[in-house]
Parts: C-alpha cells; structure tokens; sequence
C-alpha cells in the first residue's frame, strides 16, 4: 500500500501529490475521488512519483485514473499537472497518461519529467 500526501500551495495555486511506496491504480482513483469532494483544486497540480514502487500499472488501471480525472476537468480548465517519474517506465506511463488526455480533450494541460525543478519551471511558467 502506498502513502500519497497532498501538499497545497495557494500562493502558487498548487498542489503537490507526493506518492510512496508501492503503488496500484485504485489507490490514485481513491486519492482523486478524496481530493476533489474534501478541497477546492488548485489550478496546478505536481504527481510526484519519484519514491513509487508501482510503476506497472496496467494499461486498463491508467484508463481507470483518467476517466477519473476527467470527471473533474471542469473544475481546474486551463491548469496544468506535471507527472515526475525517476525511471523510464514510469515516465513511459506518463506519456501514455497525457497522450489519452491529450487524445480526450482534457482542458488540463500535461507534462512528463524526470525531476522535481523542472516540473515547478514549467507549472510557474
């Protein structure tokens, strides 16, 4: 089981969802689901990855996360989430989370990296 903190920004409209251990599918769906009925969403989110253990999520549990996500698309249009991966598989997850959003028309803009200061560069750009 993995933990996920969340860390919330309002003076940079961020959240920080910080995620170790092992990690499954349905243990993001229940961090979204949690997140999105208990606070107001800040425009910018990070997905910090970087302590996962779980980076073979199947490519039906990444469906799973973004049909979740995009419930809630409305509430953060014109916002952006960085996904941080320290390996390449996950960072291959990544991109095959944003291209199904992308492919979705999500109203959230997405972007894979491989460390924590690049993502910040590019969500306060």
């Amino acid at each position: 089981m993995a933990n996920i903190k969340s860390t919330i920004d309002p003076s940079k409209d961020l959240t920080v969802h910080t995620i170790a251990g092992k990690i499954t599918a349905d243990e993001i769906v229940d961090h979204l689901e949690k997140y999105y009925s208990s606070e107001k969403p800040t425009k910018n989110m990070m997905w910090d990855f970087t302590k996962a253990k779980g980076e073979k999520i199947p490519s039906d549990g990444i469906m799973k996360i973004a049909k979740t996500r995009k419930k809630f698309d409305d509430s953060r249009k014109g916002g952006r989430t960085a996904l941080v991966f320290s390996r390449d598989v996950g960072y291959g997850l990544g991109r095959m989370y944003e291209t199904h959003a992308t492919y979705e028309g999500s109203s959230i803009n997405y972007s894979i990296f491989y460390n924590i200061d690049d993502a910040l560069k590019w969500l306060e750009a």
